[in-house]
């Protein structure tokens, strides 16, 4: 945890550490000056034992609702960003066409991977970079009868493996013969691609080899569109069907774990084959639909540099002619006066606040900057003023803005990692937040207890303190 209630953890333990040294040096002075008093305020402990305990229980109960609080908060962000760390792995930038996100199945245009390597090759933060071709495909494994109709067939660069971390083969429970914690790289899937001797490797993860019951060794077939390459190693038939199917056999060369280039958890099938070979099965020789980029740093270092990295790509790819007219709709009166409005609500993310604050700051300066482009190349911000002005009955702006932000990209680039951790601490702040103000009543309901414990027994003791101030103390 990074912040509790907008305050550094850190500066938050100095000053209460502070506090807690200069109030133990007081009690410690007074306590050698006046040691009578200590004396007559100790013995009341086991004289009023029941006051004692209530008092104690009490400060206890506040202090550990608060503590159950930061721990599920932190248990609940450390879940999400684990999660996350073993989804992306390495890759912390992913590059892919605009109109990907929409209709899906959309490849790179020709000459964007040659764009891709120079800008990579020319930036001293990037350590990797990895061309990914991948289509969801039914797969059958014969040997347990086991299908999964929509397992992400994916095509990776066996030359540019490096900088994304190892493949690391996984032990299944009904798979006596695979050997767990031995490293395998993406270079030993062969790949012939062709019908003689067809000798096609490939690797499932952990949550494809559990939907199939896969062992290492297992011969899974892949059914593909038929593509019109014709080098298939068997043809499939659909009598109910216009159109035949293309059926590659595989031999699944490892079992490998979850994570990184493996992706998996939730339930995510992946087969890994050579990217010439995921081209061929779907007759798109040459083809990409993504560009996965990693960062120097590593598996979290990486991320101090995502957002740097991130703004670059999206004002390389972007089009700043209609970046300017995209310019022009946001700064419409009409829709300055709509942004405030939206962000006065109480489910507006401080992320969503401050971007509209950026926006607005932009807006007024008059002309249009690198900051502003960067600002609307985000995907997920540009859908929210979409949303905006179409709610705001700007519904001809909101349309226009639409199709400029299909435009406005050559190539989407999206830093998937660092926005997944930062749900992981929003998320991680709710849950703390809600207990905290439990325990926030806790703490002053004790504090109201051992006011009116003290005010009692201050009635109780008052002859005793008569007799105190008599003798001078």
């Amino acid at each position: 945890m990074q912040q509790l209630f907008g305050i550094s953890t850190f500066w938050l333990a100095v000053v209460l550490l502070s506090i807690l040294i200069v109030c133990t040096l007081i009690i410690g002075y007074y306590a050698r000056s006046r040691p009578i008093l200590v004396k007559l305020g100790i013995r009341n402990v086991p004289r009023r034992l029941a006051q004692s305990i209530l008092i104690t229980m009490g400060l206890m109960l506040s202090t550990t609702i608060i503590a159950t609080s930061l721990g599920i908060g932190d248990t609940v962000t450390n879940s999400i960003r684990v999660d996350a760390l073993t989804a992306l792995g390495h890759t912390d930038e992913i590059i892919s066409s605009p109109q990907a996100q929409l209709f899906g199945g959309v490849h790179l245009p020709d000459g964007a991977l040659e764009e891709i390597r120079q800008v990579a090759a020319a930036d001293s933060r990037i350590d990797g970079m990895m061309p990914v071709f991948h289509a969801s495909l039914p797969t059958i494994d014969p040997r347990t009868t086991r299908t999964e109709a929509q397992m992400r067939v994916t095509g990776f660069d066996p030359n540019a493996q490096e900088g994304f971390g190892d493949l690391v083969t996984a032990k299944p429970e009904w798979d006596g013969g695979s050997q767990a914690g031995k490293v395998v790289r993406l270079s030993e899937l062969r790949a012939t691609n062709t019908e003689e001797n067809a000798r096609n490797d490939l690797y499932l993860n952990e949550d494809a080899a559990r939907e199939l019951l896969a062992k290492k060794g297992d011969r899974v077939i892949i059914v593909t569109p038929n593509s019109e390459t014709g080098n298939c190693a068997s043809q499939v038939f659909d009598e109910e069907a216009t159109t035949d199917r293309c059926s590659w056999q595989m031999n699944v060369l490892a079992i490998v774990e979850n994570g990184g280039l493996a992706g998996g958890g939730g339930g995510n099938p992946i087969a890994i084959v050579r990217l010439d070979l995921a081209q061929a099965m779907m007759g798109q020789p040459g083809k990409h639909t993504e560009i996965l980029i990693s960062n120097k740093g590593g598996l979290e270092g990486g991320l101090e540099l995502s957002d740097e990295v991130t703004r670059d790509l999206r004002l390389r790819f972007s089009n700043r002619e209609t970046a300017q007219e995209i310019y022009r709709i946001l700064g419409d009166p009409r829709a300055l006066a709509l942004y405030d409005f939206a962000i006065e609500g109480e489910n507006a993310s401080r992320d969503l606040q401050d971007d509209i604050a950026t926006l607005r700051s932009e807006l007024d300066r008059g002309t249009m900057s690198n900051e502003f482009m960067s600002l609307v190349a985000d995907r997920q911000f540009s859908s929210t003023l979409v949303t905006i002005l179409s709610r705001g009955a700007l519904a001809e702006e909101a349309e226009r803005l639409n199709a400029l932000n299909l435009e406005f990209f050559r190539l989407a680039v999206d830093d998937g990692k660092a926005d997944r951790l930062e749900l992981a601490e929003q998320t991680g702040s709710q849950f703390i937040s809600l207990f905290s103000v439990f325990g926030s009543i806790s703490i002053i309901v004790g504090l109201l207890l051992i006011f009116l414990v003290f005010v009692l027994l201050a009635a109780a003791r008052s002859s005793e303190i008569g007799m105190s101030r008599a003798v001078g103390m």
